[in-house]
Formats: C-alpha cells, structure tokens, sequence
C-alpha cells in the first residue's frame, strides 16, 4: 500500500502530522519512491521499531523536570533560609543599637543629676536621684529587650560606648 502525501501516510499510520514529522526527522525514516508515494508497511514497522528509541528521550526530558525542579526547591529553600538569617541579623543589629542609645540616654540622665546636685550643692540630691534613675532605666532597659523578643540577661553586642566612671569627690 501506498500514500500520496504526508497527510494520507500520518491518517493511514494512525497518527498526527506532527508525530509523523517526529518520526521522519530519525535517521533512516523511509524515503517516498520516483512518484512521491510512501510506502505505508515500510513506514509502519520503521515506527515500530523506533518506537522504543522514542520513548527515551521522553523520559530523559521527564527526569531533567523533575531534576529543574527540585534545583527549584532548593533554591527556594535556601533563599528562604537566607532571608531568615538576614532577618534575624537585623533584630539583632536593632536590639543592639536601641539598647546601646538607652544606655547613652541613661547616661546623660545620671549625669545630669550629678550637675544638678552639683549646682545646688546637694550631695544627697545626686544620690537618692542616682538611685532612682538607675532603677527606672533598668527596668525601662528590660521592657525594651523584651518589646524586642530579647531574653532576661542578652546583652547588645559590643559596644563602642566607653561607660564615664565617676570620680570620687576629694
């Protein structure tokens, strides 16, 4: 049996155009004769025979899929894990550096009290408000870190801040 075009061999094959075209890219594909007929047998068992061949490259394709696609995952994963990192290193940098301004603050404040003792010449003025500022910018330091998700003892991390020691009066 014969065909007379690559349309009436695909119908007669039982296949599509585009799958015949698959088939006559492989090498060997039998040739139409003088007349352009195609002979319908040769082909069929030439499919037949390739047909094996055929199915590898489908699966090779299927396993660089599935291959891309757990490259995907991990990559998603490890974006995800980087930014979790990133993320944390950020709560950290801002847990220090507020924590490092409330420290300054407190500073300023006690050092302030010194200077109004100072001016009104009142020891007990620099002590007693001393006490009271020290206590409050603790307790003031601990609700800070715990807004912050911090944990009863996290100090900032080292800090450029040289902490002023007082001098006792001669």
């Amino acid at each position: 049996m014969k065909a007379r075009n690559k349309t009436e061999l695909a119908a007669r094959l039982g296949y599509t155009r585009t799958t015949l075209y698959t088939f006559m890219r492989v090498k060997g594909f039998p040739k139409p004769d003088r007349r352009g007929h195609w002979n319908i047998e040769a082909c069929h068992k030439f499919i037949l025979k390739q047909a094996q061949r055929l199915h590898g490259p489908d699966e090779r394709d299927r396993l660089q899929a599935q291959l891309l696609s757990l490259k995907v995952e991990k990559a998603a994963k490890e974006l995800a894990d980087f930014e979790a990192d990133i993320r944390n290193q950020i709560h950290a940098d801002t847990q220090a550096s507020v924590m490092r301004t409330a420290s300054m603050f407190g500073d300023d404040l006690i050092r302030m009290v010194d200077d109004l003792g100072r001016h009104f010449n009142n020891r007990e003025i620099c002590r007693v408000g001393k006490s009271l500022l020290r206590k409050v910018l603790t307790q003031t330091q601990q609700r800070v870190r715990e807004a912050l998700g911090g944990k009863e003892g996290d100090e900032p991390s080292a800090s450029n801040v040289v902490q002023f020691q007082a001098r006792a009066a001669l």
